[in-house]
Protein backbone atom coordinates (compact mmCIF):
# COMPACT_ATOMS: atom_id res chain seq x y z
CA UNK A 1 0.00 0.00 0.00
CA UNK A 2 1.12 3.56 -1.04
CA UNK A 3 0.00 6.27 1.23
CA UNK A 4 0.84 9.84 0.17
CA UNK A 5 0.00 13.22 2.06
CA UNK A 6 -1.62 15.68 -1.08
CA UNK A 7 -2.87 18.35 0.69
CA UNK A 8 -2.67 20.05 4.20
CA UNK A 9 -3.93 23.45 4.34
CA UNK A 10 -5.96 24.24 8.19
CA UNK A 11 -7.50 21.53 9.66
CA UNK A 12 -7.97 19.77 6.32
CA UNK A 13 -5.42 16.84 5.12
CA UNK A 14 -6.27 14.76 2.11
CA UNK A 15 -4.30 11.64 1.90
CA UNK A 16 -4.03 9.53 -1.76
CA UNK A 17 -3.83 6.03 -1.47
CA UNK A 18 -2.76 2.91 -3.78
CA UNK A 19 -3.04 -0.86 -3.24
CA UNK A 20 -1.40 -2.40 -5.81
CA UNK A 21 -3.33 -5.23 -7.59
CA UNK A 22 -0.76 -7.56 -7.11
CA UNK A 23 -1.33 -7.20 -3.41
CA UNK A 24 -4.83 -7.65 -3.39
CA UNK A 25 -4.75 -10.88 -5.30
CA UNK A 26 -1.81 -12.17 -3.18
CA UNK A 27 -4.34 -11.62 0.10
CA UNK A 28 -6.85 -13.22 -2.22
CA UNK A 29 -4.75 -16.43 -2.53
CA UNK A 30 -3.84 -16.17 1.15
CA UNK A 31 -7.46 -15.78 2.26
CA UNK A 32 -8.93 -18.84 0.01
CA UNK A 33 -5.54 -21.11 1.85
CA UNK A 34 -7.00 -19.90 5.20
CA UNK A 35 -10.56 -21.29 5.14
CA UNK A 36 -9.99 -24.27 2.87
CA UNK A 37 -9.35 -26.62 5.44
CA UNK A 38 -12.79 -25.19 7.12
CA UNK A 39 -14.77 -25.10 4.22
CA UNK A 40 -17.51 -27.84 3.86
CA UNK A 41 -19.27 -28.34 0.12
CA UNK A 42 -21.15 -31.16 -1.22
CA UNK A 43 -19.10 -33.38 -3.41
CA UNK A 44 -15.93 -33.09 -1.69
CA UNK A 45 -13.85 -34.59 1.02
CA UNK A 46 -13.69 -31.82 4.12
CA UNK A 47 -10.52 -29.63 3.44
CA UNK A 48 -10.08 -30.79 -0.41
CA UNK A 49 -11.91 -28.34 -1.79
CA UNK A 50 -10.29 -26.88 -4.84
CA UNK A 51 -8.87 -23.32 -4.61
CA UNK A 52 -10.29 -22.34 -8.15
CA UNK A 53 -13.65 -23.59 -6.82
CA UNK A 54 -13.49 -22.00 -3.46
CA UNK A 55 -12.56 -18.56 -5.78
CA UNK A 56 -15.10 -18.68 -8.13
CA UNK A 57 -17.86 -19.34 -5.42
CA UNK A 58 -16.75 -16.74 -2.90
CA UNK A 59 -13.98 -14.61 -4.29
CA UNK A 60 -15.74 -11.78 -4.84
CA UNK A 61 -16.98 -11.84 -1.42
CA UNK A 62 -13.05 -12.25 -0.15
CA UNK A 63 -12.21 -9.77 -2.01
CA UNK A 64 -14.76 -7.19 -1.26
CA UNK A 65 -13.81 -8.44 2.53
CA UNK A 66 -10.04 -7.95 1.71
CA UNK A 67 -10.59 -4.18 0.16
CA UNK A 68 -12.46 -3.40 3.06
CA UNK A 69 -9.63 -4.28 4.99
CA UNK A 70 -7.24 -1.87 2.84
CA UNK A 71 -9.21 1.07 3.37
CA UNK A 72 -9.75 0.50 7.38
CA UNK A 73 -5.42 0.16 7.00
CA UNK A 74 -4.79 2.98 5.05
CA UNK A 75 -7.28 5.48 7.28
CA UNK A 76 -5.57 3.76 10.36
CA UNK A 77 -1.82 4.67 9.13
CA UNK A 78 -2.96 8.23 7.88
CA UNK A 79 -4.00 8.59 11.34
CA UNK A 80 -1.44 7.28 13.46
CA UNK A 81 1.76 8.39 11.14
CA UNK A 82 0.22 11.99 11.38
CA UNK A 83 -1.23 12.10 15.27
CA UNK A 84 -4.41 13.24 13.96
CA UNK A 85 -7.35 14.00 15.76
CA UNK A 86 -10.45 13.19 13.59
CA UNK A 87 -13.56 15.10 13.85
CA UNK A 88 -16.08 13.14 11.72
CA UNK A 89 -15.94 9.79 10.02
CA UNK A 90 -13.06 10.95 7.42
CA UNK A 91 -14.61 11.16 4.23
CA UNK A 92 -13.34 8.61 0.94
CA UNK A 93 -13.48 9.38 -3.28
CA UNK A 94 -12.48 6.23 -5.34
CA UNK A 95 -10.86 6.99 -8.52
CA UNK A 96 -10.04 3.46 -9.68
CA UNK A 97 -12.41 1.95 -12.00
CA UNK A 98 -13.75 -0.62 -9.37
CA UNK A 99 -15.02 -2.68 -11.71
CA UNK A 100 -11.52 -3.29 -12.80
CA UNK A 101 -10.65 -3.72 -9.16
CA UNK A 102 -12.55 -6.50 -8.23
CA UNK A 103 -11.36 -8.18 -11.25
CA UNK A 104 -7.77 -7.76 -10.75
CA UNK A 105 -7.25 -5.82 -13.75
CA UNK A 106 -6.51 -2.25 -12.22
CA UNK A 107 -4.74 -1.26 -9.27
CA UNK A 108 -7.06 0.19 -5.96
CA UNK A 109 -6.90 3.75 -5.80
CA UNK A 110 -8.57 6.27 -3.22
CA UNK A 111 -8.32 10.01 -1.96
CA UNK A 112 -9.09 10.24 1.84
CA UNK A 113 -10.00 13.95 3.08
CA UNK A 114 -9.62 14.23 7.25
CA UNK A 115 -11.25 17.21 8.97
CA UNK A 116 -9.12 17.74 11.95
CA UNK A 117 -9.92 18.72 15.68
CA UNK A 118 -8.91 22.06 16.32
CA UNK A 119 -6.31 21.91 18.77
CA UNK A 120 -8.21 23.68 22.33
CA UNK A 121 -6.47 24.62 25.50
CA UNK A 122 -8.08 22.47 28.87
CA UNK A 123 -10.57 24.15 30.37
CA UNK A 124 -11.08 25.76 33.99
CA UNK A 125 -12.65 23.56 35.30
CA UNK A 126 -14.15 25.85 38.20
CA UNK A 127 -15.93 27.63 35.63
CA UNK A 128 -16.61 25.35 32.98
CA UNK A 129 -18.14 22.85 35.80
CA UNK A 130 -20.47 25.79 37.62
CA UNK A 131 -24.10 24.57 35.74
CA UNK A 132 -25.43 28.16 35.94
CA UNK A 133 -22.38 29.38 32.51
CA UNK A 134 -24.73 26.96 30.79
CA UNK A 135 -27.73 27.48 29.11
CA UNK A 136 -29.90 25.86 26.26
CA UNK A 137 -32.31 27.75 24.25
CA UNK A 138 -32.25 30.81 26.58
CA UNK A 139 -32.56 28.86 30.47
CA UNK A 140 -35.49 25.94 29.18
CA UNK A 141 -34.64 23.57 29.52
CA UNK A 142 -32.25 24.10 32.55
CA UNK A 143 -28.85 22.59 33.19
CA UNK A 144 -29.09 20.25 35.88
CA UNK A 145 -24.68 19.41 36.05
CA UNK A 146 -22.10 20.29 33.87
CA UNK A 147 -18.87 17.91 34.56
CA UNK A 148 -16.14 17.46 32.87
CA UNK A 149 -15.34 14.03 31.05
CA UNK A 150 -12.91 12.28 32.69
CA UNK A 151 -9.56 11.74 30.48
CA UNK A 152 -10.88 14.93 28.14
CA UNK A 153 -9.55 18.12 29.75
CA UNK A 154 -11.60 19.94 26.93
CA UNK A 155 -15.22 18.92 27.27
CA UNK A 156 -17.78 19.07 29.08
CA UNK A 157 -21.28 16.93 29.72
CA UNK A 158 -23.78 18.19 30.74
CA UNK A 159 -27.13 16.77 32.39
CA UNK A 160 -30.07 18.62 31.54
CA UNK A 161 -33.39 18.32 33.12
CA UNK A 162 -36.40 16.44 30.95
CA UNK A 163 -37.11 17.42 27.92
CA UNK A 164 -40.81 17.91 26.86
CA UNK A 165 -42.78 18.59 23.78
CA UNK A 166 -41.88 21.84 23.11
CA UNK A 167 -38.00 20.91 22.93
CA UNK A 168 -37.75 19.39 19.97
CA UNK A 169 -35.52 19.87 16.47
CA UNK A 170 -33.18 22.37 16.44
CA UNK A 171 -32.10 23.69 19.66
CA UNK A 172 -29.12 26.75 20.79
CA UNK A 173 -26.15 26.02 23.36
CA UNK A 174 -24.97 28.53 24.94
CA UNK A 175 -22.01 29.19 27.73
CA UNK A 176 -20.63 32.39 29.41
CA UNK A 177 -17.97 33.02 31.35
CA UNK A 178 -15.76 29.66 30.74
CA UNK A 179 -11.71 30.08 31.37
CA UNK A 180 -9.45 27.72 29.93
CA UNK A 181 -5.83 27.16 31.17
CA UNK A 182 -3.63 28.71 28.84
CA UNK A 183 -0.47 30.20 30.26
CA UNK A 184 -0.26 33.39 30.65
CA UNK A 185 -2.90 36.60 31.84
CA UNK A 186 -6.03 37.45 29.94
CA UNK A 187 -5.39 40.73 28.58
CA UNK A 188 -9.20 41.75 29.42
CA UNK A 189 -9.41 41.03 33.16
CA UNK A 190 -5.33 40.37 33.60
CA UNK A 191 -6.32 36.95 35.08
CA UNK A 192 -4.50 33.31 34.85
CA UNK A 193 -5.60 31.67 31.50
CA UNK A 194 -8.45 33.13 28.38
CA UNK A 195 -11.97 34.66 29.50
CA UNK A 196 -14.55 33.46 27.10
CA UNK A 197 -16.96 36.28 27.45
CA UNK A 198 -20.07 34.51 25.54
CA UNK A 199 -20.17 31.66 22.86
CA UNK A 200 -22.81 29.41 21.13
CA UNK A 201 -23.24 26.32 19.44
CA UNK A 202 -26.09 24.91 17.34
CA UNK A 203 -27.54 20.64 17.95
CA UNK A 204 -30.72 18.72 17.60
CA UNK A 205 -32.40 16.74 19.63
CA UNK A 206 -33.69 13.13 17.88
CA UNK A 207 -35.91 11.84 20.02
CA UNK A 208 -34.87 8.56 19.71
CA UNK A 209 -35.89 5.31 21.89
CA UNK A 210 -34.37 1.88 22.13
CA UNK A 211 -36.32 -0.57 22.42
CA UNK A 212 -36.38 -4.16 21.69
CA UNK A 213 -38.68 -6.19 19.72
CA UNK A 214 -39.69 -10.04 20.20
CA UNK A 215 -42.20 -12.24 21.46
CA UNK A 216 -40.28 -15.19 23.81
CA UNK A 217 -37.48 -14.64 26.40
CA UNK A 218 -35.56 -17.38 25.65
CA UNK A 219 -32.37 -18.80 26.04
CA UNK A 220 -32.75 -21.52 23.43
CA UNK A 221 -33.68 -19.05 20.41
CA UNK A 222 -35.16 -21.75 18.07
CA UNK A 223 -38.77 -20.39 17.70
CA UNK A 224 -39.43 -16.93 15.61
CA UNK A 225 -39.48 -14.06 17.67
CA UNK A 226 -36.96 -15.13 20.73
CA UNK A 227 -34.85 -12.59 22.57
CA UNK A 228 -32.17 -13.64 24.96
CA UNK A 229 -32.04 -11.41 27.69
CA UNK A 230 -30.71 -13.86 30.48
CA UNK A 231 -27.86 -15.56 28.25
CA UNK A 232 -26.92 -12.61 26.55
CA UNK A 233 -24.90 -9.13 27.09
CA UNK A 234 -28.08 -7.56 26.60
CA UNK A 235 -28.76 -4.51 24.39
CA UNK A 236 -27.66 -1.47 25.03
CA UNK A 237 -27.03 1.95 22.19
CA UNK A 238 -24.97 5.29 22.95
CA UNK A 239 -24.65 8.15 21.37
CA UNK A 240 -21.20 8.70 19.30
CA UNK A 241 -19.86 11.89 17.47
CA UNK A 242 -22.27 11.94 15.03
CA UNK A 243 -24.31 8.51 15.03
CA UNK A 244 -25.06 5.64 17.27
CA UNK A 245 -23.50 2.52 18.77
CA UNK A 246 -26.22 -0.40 18.94
CA UNK A 247 -25.08 -3.83 20.34
CA UNK A 248 -27.90 -6.19 20.68
CA UNK A 249 -28.70 -9.82 20.36
CA UNK A 250 -32.20 -11.73 18.94
CA UNK A 251 -33.27 -14.35 16.74
CA UNK A 252 -33.81 -13.39 13.22
CA UNK A 253 -35.46 -10.19 11.52
CA UNK A 254 -37.38 -13.04 9.28
CA UNK A 255 -40.27 -15.46 9.30
CA UNK A 256 -43.50 -14.89 11.79
CA UNK A 257 -42.49 -12.77 14.00
CA UNK A 258 -39.40 -10.79 14.56
CA UNK A 259 -36.12 -10.06 17.36
CA UNK A 260 -34.24 -7.61 17.66
CA UNK A 261 -33.27 -4.07 18.83
CA UNK A 262 -34.73 -1.32 17.29
CA UNK A 263 -33.64 2.16 17.84
CA UNK A 264 -36.99 4.73 16.41
CA UNK A 265 -38.59 7.40 16.23
CA UNK A 266 -42.59 7.75 15.67
CA UNK A 267 -43.74 9.58 12.16
CA UNK A 268 -46.52 10.28 10.25
CA UNK A 269 -47.01 11.00 6.80
CA UNK A 270 -44.20 11.19 4.43
CA UNK A 271 -40.26 11.34 5.61
CA UNK A 272 -36.86 11.06 4.01
CA UNK A 273 -33.99 9.52 6.86
CA UNK A 274 -30.36 9.10 5.25
CA UNK A 275 -28.30 6.25 7.70
CA UNK A 276 -24.82 5.14 7.14
CA UNK A 277 -23.51 1.81 8.67
CA UNK A 278 -19.88 2.79 9.51
CA UNK A 279 -19.45 -0.94 11.04
CA UNK A 280 -21.24 -3.92 11.51
CA UNK A 281 -19.35 -6.90 13.78
CA UNK A 282 -22.05 -9.84 13.74
CA UNK A 283 -22.69 -13.24 15.34
CA UNK A 284 -23.02 -14.81 12.24
CA UNK A 285 -23.21 -14.53 8.69
CA UNK A 286 -27.21 -13.44 8.93
CA UNK A 287 -27.04 -10.54 11.12
CA UNK A 288 -28.15 -7.35 9.89
CA UNK A 289 -27.86 -3.70 10.78
CA UNK A 290 -30.16 -1.31 8.60
CA UNK A 291 -32.95 1.45 7.91
CA UNK A 292 -36.73 0.05 8.43
CA UNK A 293 -40.04 1.65 8.66
CA UNK A 294 -42.24 -0.27 10.20
CA UNK A 295 -46.33 0.21 11.33
CA UNK A 296 -45.98 -0.60 15.32
CA UNK A 297 -43.72 -1.96 17.81
CA UNK A 298 -45.46 -5.70 17.47
CA UNK A 299 -43.20 -8.24 16.29
CA UNK A 300 -45.07 -9.13 13.62
CA UNK A 301 -45.65 -5.78 12.22
CA UNK A 302 -45.55 -5.24 8.62
CA UNK A 303 -42.62 -3.69 7.47
CA UNK A 304 -39.75 -2.56 5.13
CA UNK A 305 -36.24 -2.54 5.97
CA UNK A 306 -33.28 -2.14 4.03
CA UNK A 307 -30.23 -4.04 5.44
CA UNK A 308 -26.72 -4.72 5.28
CA UNK A 309 -24.96 -7.89 6.47
CA UNK A 310 -21.11 -8.15 7.80
CA UNK A 311 -17.77 -8.58 6.01
CA UNK A 312 -17.01 -11.21 8.12
CA UNK A 313 -18.64 -13.83 10.73
CA UNK A 314 -16.80 -15.06 13.93
CA UNK A 315 -18.01 -18.85 12.91
CA UNK A 316 -15.46 -20.88 11.78
CA UNK A 317 -16.57 -22.64 8.83
CA UNK A 318 -19.12 -20.01 7.62
CA UNK A 319 -18.23 -17.41 5.18
CA UNK A 320 -20.04 -13.96 5.26
CA UNK A 321 -22.45 -13.54 3.30
CA UNK A 322 -21.37 -9.45 2.32
CA UNK A 323 -24.67 -8.38 1.18
CA UNK A 324 -26.60 -5.14 0.64
CA UNK A 325 -30.76 -6.25 0.67
CA UNK A 326 -33.90 -5.23 0.76
CA UNK A 327 -37.24 -7.16 2.87
CA UNK A 328 -40.92 -6.84 3.84
CA UNK A 329 -43.77 -7.88 5.64
CA UNK A 330 -46.76 -7.28 3.62
CA UNK A 331 -49.35 -8.46 6.05
CA UNK A 332 -48.81 -9.41 10.14
CA UNK A 333 -49.72 -13.44 8.89
CA UNK A 334 -46.89 -13.53 6.62
CA UNK A 335 -43.56 -15.08 6.06
CA UNK A 336 -41.09 -12.03 5.23
CA UNK A 337 -40.15 -11.89 1.76
CA UNK A 338 -37.08 -11.15 0.62
CA UNK A 339 -35.68 -9.58 -2.43
CA UNK A 340 -31.69 -9.77 -2.42
CA UNK A 341 -30.32 -6.95 -4.83
CA UNK A 342 -27.97 -7.20 -7.46
CA UNK A 343 -24.22 -7.19 -5.55
CA UNK A 344 -24.05 -3.55 -5.35
CA UNK A 345 -20.38 -1.91 -5.86
CA UNK A 346 -20.23 -0.80 -2.20
CA UNK A 347 -17.32 1.16 -2.75
CA UNK A 348 -19.35 2.59 -5.41
CA UNK A 349 -22.84 3.48 -3.31
CA UNK A 350 -21.72 2.91 -0.10
CA UNK A 351 -18.19 3.12 1.02
CA UNK A 352 -18.00 6.35 -1.08
CA UNK A 353 -20.96 7.77 -2.37
CA UNK A 354 -22.95 7.86 0.47
CA UNK A 355 -20.13 9.27 2.68
CA UNK A 356 -21.36 12.54 1.12
CA UNK A 357 -25.00 11.70 1.08
CA UNK A 358 -25.25 12.69 -2.11
CA UNK A 359 -25.69 9.82 -4.70
CA UNK A 360 -28.00 7.36 -3.91
CA UNK A 361 -29.21 4.48 -6.04
CA UNK A 362 -32.89 3.46 -5.73
CA UNK A 363 -32.71 -0.71 -5.05
CA UNK A 364 -36.26 -1.44 -5.14
CA UNK A 365 -39.96 -0.16 -4.78
CA UNK A 366 -42.94 -1.65 -2.41
CA UNK A 367 -46.27 -0.89 -1.59
CA UNK A 368 -47.69 -2.47 1.53
CA UNK A 369 -51.20 -3.14 2.15
CA UNK A 370 -53.19 -1.02 4.65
Amino acid sequence: MQLTETHSEGLTRVFHVVVPRGDLQQALDAKIEEVRPKVKINGFRPGKVPASHLRKIYGLAMLREIIDGEVDSATKQALQDGKLRVASQPDLKVSSDMEKVIALQEDLAFDLNVELIPDFEPVDPATAQESSNWYINGGFPGIIAATLRPGFPNMVVLTVAPLDGAVNGDFLLGNIGIRDRASGLDPIDGLPGNFQGFTTATGAVQRLTGLPIYVINSTTPTVPGTYNFSGQPGFTWTGTNGGFDVSANGRDIWETNDAFQMIYREVSGNFDVKTRIRKLTGADQWSKAGLMARASTNANSRNIFVMATPTTTPIGGQLSNNLFAFQWRDASTELVDRAVSQWLDRYADQQFSLTDAVTFEIMRAERLTS
